[in-house]
């Protein structure tokens, strides 16, 4: 069983394209070769589910259009429609980039504890918010709440990838809101 923890978001679904069962799909990882992946994976109904692809060709300059295993027709390809999909972490080629100026990327933090500065927990990371220029963690709470944290440096203390945590220091209030 494949967990959020094993993967990272690298994309989403536009719309179908054609009606052959070809999606037209956004990377959201530069550089990556999506044919090198074995398999793409999706969330089904709460259940992260391998997808093979049988072929890829670039649309324009960041759109590709995918064809998935199984996927022959429009109306197969309409389900995946506006879907993230995402590959397995382990599979996705590590750069010399990784650890530069740019630190961490909001997908990287998938899975992640998150910590107040007084040690106390605050939740899970569960996703991320990149739609505005404000990018946004989202943070699950043991209750099932979710609060979002501004993915901004000044908010962050530290952040572990041996332990899988992050230590922050938060504006009063802003995990009320």
């Amino acid at each position: 069983m494949i967990t959020s923890t094993e993967i990272t978001k690298i994309g989403a679904f536009i719309k179908p394209h054609g009606i052959k069962g070809e999606l037209s799909a956004e990377l959201h990882v530069d550089g990556l070769d999506i044919t090198a992946l074995r398999c793409i994976v999706m969330d089904i109904d709460g259940i992260y589910v391998p997808f093979f692809i049988d072929s890829t060709r670039p649309k324009s300059h960041n759109t590709t259009l995918i064809r998935l295993n199984d996927i022959d027709d429009e109306a197969k390809a309409k389900d995946f429609a506006g879907k993230d999909f995402y590959a397995l972490s382990s599979e996705l080629p590590e750069t010399a980039d990784d650890n530069d100026a740019d630190g961490f990327y909001a997908s990287d933090l998938i899975g992640y504890s998150v910590f107040d500065d007084t040690e106390s927990a605050l939740g899970i990371v569960s996703d991320y918010d990149d739609s505005t220029d404000n990018v946004v963690l989202m943070i699950k709470r043991p209750d099932g709440n979710i609060i979002y944290i501004p993915f901004v440096d000044d908010f962050f203390l530290d952040i572990s990838p041996e332990h899988k945590s992050i230590r922050v220091s938060l504006p009063e209030g802003l995990t009320e809101l």
